[in-house]
């Protein structure tokens, strides 16, 4: 009896290993394949993307003229977006003030309560503001 104990145990420790080396076998094959089969795609070309840049700004007074310029002088093919957080200062006026003269500059102007909520409200905003703005 216990032979036969020893000789099912033996076939179903052998039974067991013939699966997983199926199941490794197998797992290297979905890995692999994919990898041997994979060719390099050319690099797209960014000038026909539109890029938009999202600058928070609360009571950026002293600096946001010069960001928007150095944005606009680096970047010029980009939409710089302005998020004035309800600023004390007169961030919103110098951002507006870009706007009227630079088509590619956009200000986003949020208000008390709904403004200084965080940073993540603040792009959240901004970006529903470029969705309205964008065709269909």
């Amino acid at each position: 009896m216990n032979s036969t104990f020893v000789q099912v145990g033996i076939a179903l420790a052998q039974a067991v290993a013939l699966l997983m080396s199926v199941a490794f076998i197998t797992y290297v094959l979905i890995i692999v394949v994919p990898f041997a089969r994979y060719r390099a795609r050319p690099p797209g070309d960014a000038r026909l993307l539109d890029w938009h840049l999202f600058v928070p700004a609360l009571n950026e007074e002293q600096v946001i003229a010069g960001t928007i310029d150095y944005l606009r002088a680096v970047l010029p093919s980009a939409h710089v977006w302005v998020i004035d957080d309800a600023s004390d200062d007169r961030t919103g006026l110098i951002a507006g003030s870009r706007t009227r003269s630079d088509p590619m500059v956009h200000i986003v102007s949020r208000r008390l309560p709904d403004a200084r909520t965080g940073k993540g409200h603040a792009l959240n905003a901004a970006y529903r503001a470029l969705s309205s703005w964008l065709p269909a």
